[in-house]
């Protein structure tokens, strides 16, 4: 599969997500969404990625990402 077919399914899928969660007025939980997949998921698991104490950083480095894949 492509990059770009697999990060169109990946985004098919969040967009899922969010639909579900605003059709249903709920907040969105990782823990029981996991279980309705049938993931076992422990509270370990759940902070693995961290963001760091600056953004504005990350969002220029994605910036300059984004402009370099454009041009």
């Amino acid at each position: 599969m492509s990059k770009r077919k697999a990060i169109g399914h990946v985004c098919g899928k969040i967009a899922q997500v969010m639909y579900s969660c605003l059709k249903n007025n709920a907040m969105y939980d990782p823990y029981v969404h996991a279980k309705q997949l049938g993931v076992s998921w422990g509270e370990t698991e759940v902070n693995v990625i961290k963001l760091p104490d600056n953004i504005d950083e990350l969002e220029n480095d994605a910036s300059e990402m984004a402009e370099e894949i454009d041009s």
